[in-house]
């Protein structure tokens, strides 16, 4: 689905030009940097945003189990470590239960 919005709006800043002739051309570079900006924020939908949301909690759990597993074993801390990022919205819970024990 196109955000037709938001590319009236990059063309009416750039000129009646396209975003690749401008950036090619780099007549300006602040209307580079709006243009950049615009794009980002258009192209940004909200699935982008749960995926974002949901990496950057597999991220944390996985560092925070891996740092609380007690294993001697460095490949059997990591392989917990994964399986909880990969899971962390219900386990990592566990996780910290079992932790303050």
């Amino acid at each position: 689905m196109a955000n037709t919005q938001g590319w009236q709006n990059i063309t009416k800043m750039c000129d009646g030009k396209r975003p690749h002739q401008v950036c090619s051309r780099n007549q300006n570079t602040q209307k580079t940097m709006q243009l950049e900006a615009t794009l980002v924020m258009d192209e940004l939908t909200g699935w982008d945003l749960v995926k974002i949301g949901y990496l950057c909690g597999a991220v944390v759990a996985g560092m925070v189990t891996f740092r609380l597993s007690n294993d001697p074993s460095a490949t059997m801390r990591l392989l917990c470590a994964v399986l909880i990022a990969y899971t962390w919205p219900l386990s990592f819970l566990v996780v910290l239960v079992i932790g303050m024990f």
